[in-house]
């Protein structure tokens, strides 16, 4: 039989609870919502005492990471029962917040018997700082949520880019690069979420900012022709810890823009970035200084096609494809084993 751990902690991980429970897998307990450090402490325990209490030899047990507090012992519990773990990876702390080495993050996930990580750069990274177990990809994170897109969709003009999640200073310092609105041409950015520094968008003209939503309204609330993947301190690159994130992960806003039928827009080096060339379902820049000459040469046909494309995508993101896809083929090789 397979299980889960059902979490709570974002919209990520409840999407992930909502697309296993479809092909069959059940949680280990209801879920425990954890509002203290203590509460957590205990629930965590408790989710290790059931895992003991219900799982058998052959079972399967699927663990969201990073699950914080009690990952190995949880692992270690499941393995007294003859279970095996498949761990699916949201972030890895060593390369974003370098909270921990990546070697002791590594030795940290060892205790897994499959992993699946975000996409090949960033099962290169694991390899290569000391992860030997078997690896997957998820290529892709669905997302849950209900939308309408338009059989045809005229572009706007000026073009419309959609930048949705954190606009604080220490997420999104590019957008605050009085640089950035001054030399746009033909295109204009439209801003959704929270932390929002009004005091630094005096004067823009061409990016404005449109309110905090929860995803379900925001999927339904935002109109244009592209979404933006970027992150980081500098226009011109995706630096800082931020930026340089997406050179291993796989941002959610990408698979939100792509849900809504929007193509995206997301920075070359970007790990996402082949993804996105391979499908047909965007562009992909060096700097957000190339997007005034890159839109003026994009003609409506080049367009339509990308919006094409991306309606296959949107699909699979909807229904739970690449989760799906990636538990079939961790449940396949851990059968070989």
């Amino acid at each position: 039989m397979n299980y889960y751990i059902k979490t709570f902690t974002t919209k990520p991980t409840e999407d992930i609870n909502r697309f296993v429970e479809i092909i069959g897998y059940s949680p280990v307990s209801s879920g425990i919502r954890m509002r203290t450090e203590w509460h957590h402490f205990w629930a965590k325990m408790y989710i290790v005492l059931l895992v003991l209490l219900r799982l058998h030899r052959g079972d399967l047990l699927l663990i969201q990471y990073p699950y914080k507090k009690c990952y190995a012992l949880t692992c270690m519990a499941a393995h007294m029962k003859g279970a095996k773990v498949i761990t699916l990876i949201h972030d890895l702390n060593s390369f974003r917040r370098k909270r921990i080495s990546a070697e002791k993050e590594n030795s940290l996930l060892m205790h897994t018997d499959y992993l699946i990580c975000h996409n090949d750069s960033m099962r290169q990274f694991l390899v290569e700082h000391g992860f030997s177990k078997p690896i997957g990809t998820l290529e892709l994170f669905d997302y849950i949520a209900a939308v309408h897109i338009p059989a045809s969709s005229e572009p706007h003009r000026p073009w419309q880019v959609t930048y949705a999640g954190g606009l604080g200073y220490k997420r999104s310092p590019f957008l605050y690069d009085c640089d950035l609105d001054n030399q746009m041409q033909g295109w204009e950015l439209q801003l959704y979420g929270r932390k929002f520094l009004q005091e630094r968008a005096e004067g823009w003209k061409n990016i404005h900012y449109n309110g905090l939503f929860t995803p379900e309204q925001l999927i339904n609330e935002v109109e244009g022709d592209f979404g933006l993947v970027w992150d980081g301190d500098s226009i011109d690159q995706c630096s800082g810890p931020y930026g340089e994130y997406l050179l291993v992960n796989n941002p959610h806003k990408a698979s939100f823009s792509l849900r809504m039928g929007l193509p995206v827009i997301i920075w070359r080096k970007a790990a996402l970035a082949k993804f996105v060339e391979e499908n047909g379902i965007g562009i992909c820049i060096d700097s957000l200084r190339d997007l005034n000459d890159v839109l003026a040469r994009l003609t409506p046909e080049e367009y339509s096609a990308m919006r094409h494309n991306v309606e296959k995508i949107s699909q699979r993101v909807g229904t739970g494809f690449y989760t799906h896809s990636a538990l079939r083929a961790a449940e396949e090789a851990l059968c070989n084993v």
